[in-house]
């Protein structure tokens, strides 16, 4: 329901929910990788996992201004994955 109301659209709404759970998925997995096991306290590890997702709202979010400010979609895509020093 926060996601859209955020994004007011059901398409970013589910692509930034799908992130959540491979986030978390991927952040179990490092913790086995690592050698630790989940002898933290389980809400706290869960917490860190998901915050790793956070970061597709901020790139959704970004992306969506860009669209807003008059880019095309290959522009700002690509504005997303090439940064400007590199241009």
């Amino acid at each position: 329901m926060l996601l859209y109301s955020n994004f007011n659209s059901i398409v970013d709404t589910l692509l930034a929910a799908s992130v959540m759970p491979m986030a978390l998925i991927g952040g179990i997995f490092a913790l086995y990788l690592m050698g630790r096991h989940l002898v933290f306290p389980l809400p706290s590890v869960l917490s860190d996992c998901l915050d790793l997702g956070d970061g597709g709202i901020i790139v959704l979010t970004y992306f969506n201004q860009m669209l807003e400010s008059g880019l095309t979609r290959p522009q700002a895509i690509l504005n997303l994955v090439i940064p400007v020093y590199v241009r």
